[in-house]
């Protein structure tokens, strides 16, 4: 088990002479105060923010075509365009879900009714009502897990967020966690709060504003880290969950369980018809394995040799699924180990799960945050698996974060417009990163003993490449258990139950350098074309992004070597699954 306890105190007295050199005051015990050092005002309309919040500002009317609410309509995709569009899909009785709605606020009648927001997960709606109140309609996509897990344990950690914790988040009106119902889908109707989404503001903040708005988000996960669950696993109203399946919350009047975790990637596929173990759980070491023991259990019954498609790093022959067995086996006799000694490390945490721009809503003209939303796939796990930074801080997970304030590269002056538009967004998110960690220190010091936890992202980053599915690319689990062999000795001081040679261990790290490398390349070519990893885009944006998509897999194809040219366009990651069309003649 992880040992080695920190003395914080020199570490808390640097936080706190942060504050101070901030220009900030203390008072009532390490209370927030106005900084007067504003920084510069950058442009809105980066594209980085704008594929941040895309699915959620494409609000369209579906009125005129109701075939427009079961589908996504906000992205279109470069390739296999038809299954991603199947996996969005979801059809449901759309007068139905307005008396729903109706029924739910005690109103008259429905006056209409549109497409909001959408994302991979879900299909969000705005019904307003015949006195001009509003609803928010939330549907489940497909692809968003168990849909009856999903959509009960949404519903029942918004009220426990709200009732019990007291933390500003969407009021449930009503849910229905089964589609046998006369709507013909899950759905949860709840309250419309009227924020600006933070990314609509992000970039004009000063940093006084940044300071207080890092000060708020550290407030909110406080009042959640104090809170002791009983076990870990997603949160549940209890009558959703049977008695042998859970264990009860006694805050809350009783209403309130811990049930089977609902994180779509233990559902995944044949994943949802699997004996598996998806807790709750009492025993963190427990959580620590079961990702790797649900993934061995699907690749020993389903996994089949394939080739490695990752960019750049294709391979012409198949890799067998028992290399990822063993793996997994390897993982599994450390897994005990990655659980801290020292017992509050293990504290059950619930984490808000994408703790970005679009999910913080702020009070209009004000820097006050109105409210945290999209709690979808939110669950309970030990505090060392869930530390970390909001989504939208720029973090290095293999360092301790520094208390000096970032500055900009040292050749900003020669940069031209784009390159110091990107550097100043960069700057911004380094300074939210410092700020979010400063705050921390001051106000949830449980969560900074965790976030100086020795080899946290490596134990974290280890216990996620275990989780991953088969897909013959392993080099990332290989580089995590081969990093995690080399930083034992400083932090466990029991024998290491792994080992792999000199030789292997060159072998390996050379590979995770090389897919590092490839990584960074495809990084820049997603964002010069627009796309995410699937291939998806803005609809206005798809003709752009199709054509440069097919021009770069001939430039790859051509300044290939001889020898790799037929591999590089036969894998090539933008391309449809039934694609065989032959490489260009040259």
């Amino acid at each position: 088990m992880l040992t080695k306890n920190q003395d914080y105190r020199a570490h808390e007295n640097e936080i706190f002479d942060f504050w101070l050199a901030s220009g900030l005051k203390l008072q009532q015990g390490l209370q927030r105060m106005i900084v007067t050092i504003p920084t510069r005002h950058l442009g809105l309309g980066c594209r980085l923010l704008r594929l941040g919040v895309a699915a959620r500002e494409a609000s369209t009317s579906a009125t005129a075509d109701a075939e427009t609410f079961f589908r996504d309509t906000s992205r279109r995709w470069i390739c296999n365009e038809d299954a991603r569009l199947r996996e969005r899909h979801v059809r449901f009785n759309v007068a139905e879900l307005q008396h729903a709605a109706v029924k739910a606020v005690n109103r008259k009648h429905c006056r209409n009714i549109v497409k909001f927001a959408e994302g991979g997960f879900n299909r969000v709606f705005l019904l307003t009502m015949d006195d001009g109140s509003e609803v928010v309609a939330r549907i489940p996509t497909p692809i968003a897990g168990p849909p009856r897990l999903t959509t009960a344990s949404e519903a029942a950690t918004m009220q426990f967020l709200r009732d019990v914790l007291h933390i500003s988040v969407p009021r449930v009106f009503a849910y229905s966690a089964t589609s046998d119902n006369v709507v013909g889908a899950e759905y949860i109707l709840m309250e419309r709060l009227k924020g600006e989404p933070l990314s609509s503001r992000w970039l004009s903040l000063s940093k006084a504003e940044m300071v207080d708005l890092m000060m708020q988000i550290v407030d909110i996960e406080k009042k959640i880290f104090d809170f002791r669950f009983p076990a870990y696993g997603s949160l549940y109203h209890r009558v959703d969950i049977p008695k042998e399946a859970r264990v009860d919350i006694e805050a809350g009047g009783g209403e309130f369980c811990i049930g089977p975790i609902c994180k779509r990637q233990f559902w995944h596929g044949e994943r949802a018809d699997m004996k598996l173990d998806r807790g709750p759980w009492t025993n963190p070491a427990d959580c620590v394995a079961s990702p790797a023991r649900r993934e061995l259990a699907w690749t020993s019954k389903y996994g089949k040799p394939r080739p490695r498609r990752a960019f750049l790093l294709p391979t012409e022959e198949d890799i067998s699924p028992r290399e990822h067995i063993s793996l997994l086996s390897q993982y599994l006799q450390v897994s005990s180990f990655l659980v801290p000694t020292q017992p509050e490390m293990a504290t059950p945490i619930l984490r808000h799960p994408d703790m970005s721009f679009p999910n913080i809503l702020l009070t209009p003209g004000t820097n006050k945050i109105e409210s945290i939303i999209d709690w979808q796939d939110a669950a309970i796990l030990p505090l060392f698996m869930q530390a970390g930074y909001p989504a939208f801080c720029e973090h290095d997970p293999s360092r301790v974060q520094s208390l000096k304030e970032p500055k900009p590269p040292e050749n900003y002056k020669d940069l031209n417009e784009v390159d110091r538009m990107k550097a100043d967004i960069k700057l911004r998110l380094q300074k939210a990163n410092l700020y979010y960690y400063a705050a921390t220190g001051l106000e949830n010091r449980l969560h900074l003993q965790a976030l100086r936890l020795p080899g946290l992202g490596m134990i974290q980053y280890l216990i996620s490449h275990a989780g991953y599915p088969w897909d013959a690319d392993l080099i990332n689990l290989k580089a995590a258990l081969v990093g995690l062999t080399k930083i034992w000795e400083g932090m466990i001081p029991d024998p290491c139950p792994i080992s792999f040679s000199p030789e292997d261990e060159r072998e390996i790290l050379h590979d995770a350098a090389e897919w590092k490398e490839c990584e960074e390349i495809l990084s820049t070519i997603l964002e010069n074309l627009g796309v995410d990893k699937e291939g998806g885009t803005h609809p206005d944006d798809f003709g752009y992004a199709l054509e440069m998509a097919q021009r770069l897999r001939v430039k790859i194809y051509t300044d290939a070597e001889e020898n790799l040219q037929k591999l590089f366009w036969k894998s090539w990651i933008f391309k449809d699954d039934n694609d065989i069309s032959p490489p260009p003649v040259l």
